[in-house]
């Protein structure tokens, strides 16, 4: 029985959840918890919020579709009814070509560590898409290695295997690579024995790399930039971390002048100087520092995205620092009365809605107990069905 807030029970929607999962188990307990940090800082990192609704791009139809199954075949026809082998798919070049979509029907697929020859690939114009099937559970039990430009990943859930963990996606090369709404979770390296992992909110490695816009709130630095030598920006972001703050390691030959590092705002922990911090680098000189309380943020913060790729689709991010048992949320130009709508939690994203049912106006109230950070914080992805009137 899940926690309440008010008396009110939380277990609403059952018809919507039959929809979306799909049947497999749901992903939760301890295995889920391990990799809670993972998971808010990659949903957390959100940009401000536009109020109007966006228009959902047109999606030119695929050249060929074709389909994977856990139990395809390599030398399949690719369709439906004879699926082909995703290892086949994603290693021989020809197989898939520019412009398709390949289908990933719903299963286990137990690929290992799986790396993508740079011939399979798409174009700018015509990119190669893996795409789960609508209302079905595609999980794959590995990591997957990215060489092919403008190769899209789309919809899945990747998790380690248990036989070797890895980074569940690794970009190794190529132009144009998108990861669209996919669920990654407990793909990490092994720790040695004795070894106890610190997060840190984000890690940036390299040259022509930037962060505009986030909120980082976590770790021993809430930003760690390492390596990096020219064209770097970090601008207009909100940070605090509960040891450190920010941290950077420049490469050779670093070209400061190239770094576009200002109009930060750093919320006070008690240990960073932002004085200190800009004779040290000579960054932020638009920067502030300002104060919460005792040494923590305060008050009441919520991130909005609608995404991109599905309007219907909102990720949030609530940071609770009052602690307040119920949070509202503002969703005007989001949900309208007569809505139906579901909200799922990020540790528990095949689970049980956190919230569910019919939207009786533009508002919608959260109850922040029930997961491993409350109240302090949570991650949600709410999913929303318009009353489109006759």
């Amino acid at each position: 029985m899940r926690p309440t807030c008010g008396g009110e029970g939380r277990g609403a929607g059952a018809a919507w959840l039959a929809r979306f999962r799909a049947g497999g188990t749901a992903i939760g307990g301890k295995a889920m918890r391990r990799i809670a940090w993972e998971l808010m800082a990659a949903l957390v990192s959100l940009p401000a919020f536009a109020a109007d609704m966006p228009v959902a791009q047109p999606m030119a139809k695929p050249l060929r579709e074709l389909y994977v199954a856990p139990d395809g075949k390599a030398d399949a026809a690719g369709t439906k009814d004879a699926p082909l082998d995703l290892s086949a798919v994603f290693t021989k070049p020809g197989v898939p070509r520019p412009g398709d979509t390949v289908w990933m029907r719903g299963g286990s697929y137990k690929t290992g560590p799986l790396k993508q020859s740079p011939r399979v690939c798409g174009t700018k114009e015509t990119p190669l898409i893996f795409r789960a099937v609508s209302g079905e559970r595609a999980i794959v039990e590995g990591e997957l290695e990215l060489y092919g430009d403008h190769t899209w990943l789309w919809g899945f859930e990747i998790t380690a295997s248990p036989i070797s963990r890895g980074a569940g996606v690794n970009v190794r090369g190529g132009d144009g690579i998108k990861l669209i709404n996919l669920v990654i979770h407990d793909c990490s390296y092994p720790l040695k024995e004795g070894e106890e992992k610190r997060p840190t909110g984000q890690g940036i490695g390299g040259w022509d790399v930037g962060d505009e816009d986030n909120h980082f709130m976590c770790g021993a630095n809430a930003m760690e930039v390492k390596g990096v030598s020219r064209n770097v920006t970090v601008r207009g972001n909100t940070f605090w971390a509960s040891a450190g703050m920010v941290s950077v390691a420049f490469g050779p030959d670093a070209d400061k002048s190239s770094f576009k590092w200002d109009e930060n705002t750093y919320i006070a922990n008690g240990r960073f100087s932002l004085d200190t911090w800009r004779k040290e680098t000579g960054f932020d000189r638009n920067s502030k520092l300002i104060e919460g309380k005792d040494g923590r943020p305060a008050g009441l913060f919520v991130l909005k995205r609608v995404n991109k790729y599905d309007p219907g689709r909102l990720h949030v991010a609530v940071y609770n620092w009052d602690h307040q048992e119920t949070v509202t949320l503002d969703l005007a130009g989001i949900l309208r009365k007569g809505d139906t709508y579901r909200v799922v939690s990020v540790l528990d994203f095949f689970g049980e809605p956190v919230a569910a049912g019919k939207a009786s106006g533009p508002s919608l109230s959260l109850c922040m107990k029930g997961h491993r950070y409350e109240p302090e914080f949570g991650a949600y992805v709410l999913f929303r069905e318009q009353d489109v009137k006759p």
